[in-house]
């Protein structure tokens, strides 16, 4: 591992904890749109926050994209949309879509579930969006649906999730496909793995262009040790190794349910 490859990793387990305050920040104030009455000051409220989301975006998207793996029961529907508009923007700035059709873009991922979220009609009336934007939404939408349905629904592994949708190559355009996979990898962050050397651990993090060698942080080593801080490796620079399978749910519950797990290891995901 290189020198700037192991800044680069020490620089995202750091900021950590104020990249998830970012999207915890952003998810209350999802949750405070359906206050304002007013369409007028609402339709401006949510493109501000489509600004913020936007320039947050490019400079921390691939952190930021982690944090759409959390599960919220209670506030379900909010952390949809938000994830919804995320991924959807995310995509969306891969494309090479211009700033304002990015922001029209955002809004409507946002808003697509206006209704659960207690938001007025009149304000999705009006917005145009193009084939691509359609295309863009649905995707994102099928993937946070799956990956973080309501409770009463089960959920899959990102891992699944992202299998299930590269199987479906009739129904998703493949070139968002394969963005999605570029930006998650084909193992998305959240998603628990197994390496070639038998660790297990959590991807935290994809490599922009090499989606089997995200950035994994490894709770049991090699020989079964639980790992008290997690250890990071990053599969681009370690060739030796490689992801094998990813864990099945059981595994992941036996992993977390055992004494010897570091559950503060995981605060700096």
């Amino acid at each position: 591992m290189t020198p700037k490859a192991r800044s680069k990793i020490r620089l995202s387990e750091s900021e950590a904890q104020n990249i998830e305050g970012v999207y915890d920040g952003f998810l209350e104030e999802v949750k405070k749109l359906s206050d304002s009455g007013d369409v007028k000051k609402l339709r401006q409220k949510i493109n501000d926050l489509i600004d913020i989301i936007f320039k947050r975006l490019s400079s921390e998207g691939e952190s930021i994209l982690l944090y759409t793996s959390k599960f919220f029961e209670k506030d379900y529907i909010f952390a949809h949309a938000l994830n919804v508009s995320l991924l959807s923007m995310r995509i969306g700035q891969r494309l090479g879509i211009d700033r304002e059709g990015l922001r029209t873009l955002g809004f409507l991922a946002l808003t697509h579930a206006w209704e659960d979220m207690g938001l007025p009609e009149e304000l999705v009336e009006g917005i145009k969006q193009d084939k691509d934007m359609d295309e863009i939404m649905r995707l994102a939408n099928v993937y946070d649906s799956l990956t973080n349905p309501p409770a009463y629904r089960h959920a899959l592994t990102p891992c699944e999730t992202m299998e299930s949708i590269v199987k479906s190559n009739e129904f998703f355009e493949h070139r968002l496909v394969r963005i999605l996979v570029d930006e998650l990898s084909f193992y998305p962050p959240g998603c628990w793995v197994q390496l070639s050397d038998k660790a297990m651990g959590r991807v935290i993090k994809a490599n922009l262009g090499q989606p089997l060698r995200p950035v994994v942080k490894i709770f049991i080593d090699w020989e079964g040790n639980y790992l008290r801080e997690g250890q990071l490796i990053d599969l681009s620079q370690r060739h030796s190794i490689h992801i094998s399978r990813p864990l099945t749910e059981e595994e992941i519950k036996k992993i977390k349910d055992n004494p010897d797990f570091p559950n503060r290891a995981l605060e700096n995901l």
